[in-house]
């Protein structure tokens, strides 16, 4: 009976490996057609940021390329966020419109409002708690949408430090207000630092911030580059600082208008780009662009990593040829909608929202041939014509520019979501072993040894992935908080379980 109970995870990992050694890296434009540059708008949210924003517009403001327009969108904050926006507005050389919202309401909300409202070929969306390291984040990150398909890109996440913050804050924002740095964007923590009061932060967000060090830095080195080597996308991009083709981030919104609204899962980047996939585009990572993102505390990171942990089942459960068998088990609200060929975004067509009507702009705006074929054929959510078993064996057969051949795209994705979804029950299933270690069922030795494995996988692919990023203090500060995560991801799958056994989609954020 234990070799049934006995559970080894890493499945994932394998796949990984496995894309690493059998495939190349993917190849990104790294400059613009000069005379054909899309027009870019920054999409700035922001809730109680006083202490933060002004990092984020300051480095829009250093980027090699300037966009055309940044939307501040207050969502009801009870701070000075605002007065600091304001007092922005007249240092940067910026044009910076701010918009308040006396009743808050979501990313997601704010996000499909300025979608639909914007004339921009692309959308770039910037939390208000995350800045730009690199002068050429905006550059780079335009410039490998002009690869075939790609219509989200997105650089290389790390966790802020105070030590960086407060760098930036003496060798810029002093410096943007010679008289004074409006005393709301004043960090609260830099004076009680300088008083030498550091004990809270020590046992509060340092910790998160040496665990997420190591966190990113695998996810991002290790996993999003082997689904980029796999399938030529990454499954969803880092939403802090992302740049979405508007055509293609529309396209999503409207198609779930009806069915779901605004409660895209409990973190609509994650289901974005589990939909852009499934529609046959890529959301790439550039390596060689940064940004900085602040971190919560000990306790706030729980909170966080349910969200992000719970949207990506809800986003696997609402790609339907993943999930087909479950769906048809439990039903769901968005297999009502039909869809009628080429009826999506037709240039012609006129489409009513909530929020207004498609811009004129959009209708001089056109795409190839193939990316149009890929919007209006989605599965999410949308029945799906099934291609002749002659058609799937073309494109099994299909061969690359390197001479291997394609993997079928769509159970190569499958397979990437099952294993991660697999791993994912690694903390559930410690909670089962333990149980039958107390019944006496399951020795105590075997289930330390899969602790202990786990655990030297996890050491061994930091080490392997993140040996430059990291260090060794990092790595051994991330191993108690991440064990301290293990019964977030028991949460995580009870919780979602029950919503879809209880018939439950009311997702969002």
């Amino acid at each position: 009976m234990q070799p049934l109970i006995l559970f080894i995870p890493g499945l994932s990992v394998l796949l990984g490996i496995y894309g690493y050694l059998t495939k190349a890296p993917l190849s990104l434009p790294a400059t613009t057609d000069p005379t054909d540059e899309p027009t870019v708008e920054v999409f700035v949210p922001a809730l109680n940021e006083a202490e933060t924003i002004a990092y984020a517009l300051g480095s829009v403001a250093r980027q090699s390329v300037r966009p055309d327009r940044v939307t501040v969108v207050d969502d009801g904050s009870t701070d000075a966020t605002t007065a600091v926006v304001e007092a922005m507005q007249d240092r940067l050389d910026l044009e910076i419109e701010l918009v308040y919202h006396a009743d808050p309401g979501s990313k997601t909300k704010r996000l499909k409002q300025v979608t639909r409202d914007s004339t921009a070929d692309k959308i770039f969306v910037l939390d208000a708690d995350t800045y730009l390291i690199s002068e050429t984040y905006l550059e780079r990150v335009i410039a490998a949408q002009e690869a075939e398909d790609v219509v989200c890109s997105f650089g290389v996440v790390r966790p802020d430090s105070r030590s960086a913050k407060r760098e930036i804050y003496r060798d810029e924002l002093q410096g943007l207000f010679p008289d004074g740095v409006p005393p709301a964007a004043v960090p609260e923590w830099l004076e009680r630092d300088e008083r030498g009061g550091r004990p809270s932060y020590l046992f509060g967000r340092w910790p998160v911030e040496q665990y997420r060090r190591v966190l990113y830095t695998i996810e991002q080195r290790f996993f999003k580059e082997s689904q980029m080597r796999l399938l030529g996308t990454a499954l969803f991009p880092a939403g802090c600082g992302v740049l979405y083709d508007r055509r293609a981030l529309r396209a999503v919104f409207e198609d779930f208008d009806q069915s779901l609204g605004t409660k895209l899962t409990n973190s609509e980047d994650i289901f974005i780009g589990f939909s852009l996939v499934d529609r046959g585009f890529a959301n790439v990572q550039v390596n060689d662009v940064s940004m900085r993102t602040t971190e919560p505390t000990l306790v706030g990171t729980v909170d966080q990593t349910y969200l992000w942990s719970s949207s990506f089942l809800q986003s696997a459960f609402y790609y339907r040829v993943f999930s087909r068998w479950l769906r048809s088990s439990t039903g769901d609200v968005t297999d009502a909608i039909q869809r009628e060929p080429n009826a999506q975004l037709d240039e012609e067509q006129s489409v009513e929202t909530d929020g207004g009507v498609e811009n004129p702009a959009d209708q001089t705006q056109t795409m190839t041939n193939s990316a149009r074929k890929q919007f209006d054929d989605p599965s999410i959510g949308v029945p799906r014509p099934t291609e002749t078993p002659a058609e799937e064996a073309a494109k099994r057969s299909e061969k690359l520019s390197d001479g291997s051949r394609r993997l079928d795209r769509r159970r190569t994705l499958s397979a990437i979501v099952g294993s991660q979804i697999v791993d994912g029950f690694y903390p559930t299933a410690l909670v089962i072993a333990s149980l039958l270690v107390l019944l006496g069922v399951l020795s105590l030795e075997l289930l330390l040894a899969v602790v202990a494995v786990e655990l030297t996988l996890y050491v061994i692919l930091a080490g392997v992935i993140a040996w430059r990023q990291i260090t060794l203090t990092s790595l051994l500060v991330s191993i108690p908080v991440r064990l301290i995560q293990l019964p977030v991801g028991v949460y995580v799958y009870a919780r979602v379980g029950t919503d879809l056994l209880r018939g439950k989609r009311n997702w969002n954020k």
